[in-house]
């Protein structure tokens, strides 16, 4: 009976890492604009993926090492 209890009790345990990996995965995924705050959208256009504002109607591209560089649409960089 114990060990039924015990992989009973594994089993949720492994459910709720599970939970917690896709919540950090989400949380990744939800990028904020570096001008206004809100939540961008991830897009794909021309094979390259970007992150769209709607708020304030920018493109982002991630740049190696970490954060997000302002892009026009055709993927040149803004400086």
């Amino acid at each position: 009976m114990i060990k039924q209890l015990l992989v009973y009790l594994e089993s949720i345990a492994d459910s709720l890492i599970t939970i917690k990996n896709y919540y950090e995965e989400a949380l990744k995924a939800m990028v904020k604009c570096p001008k206004c705050k809100g939540c961008m959208k991830y897009t794909l256009m021309n094979n390259q993926s970007f992150y769209y504002c709607q708020l304030c109607r920018t493109y982002y591209r991630r740049i190696p090492g970490g954060g997000l560089e302002e892009t026009d649409i055709m993927g040149g960089f803004i400086k």
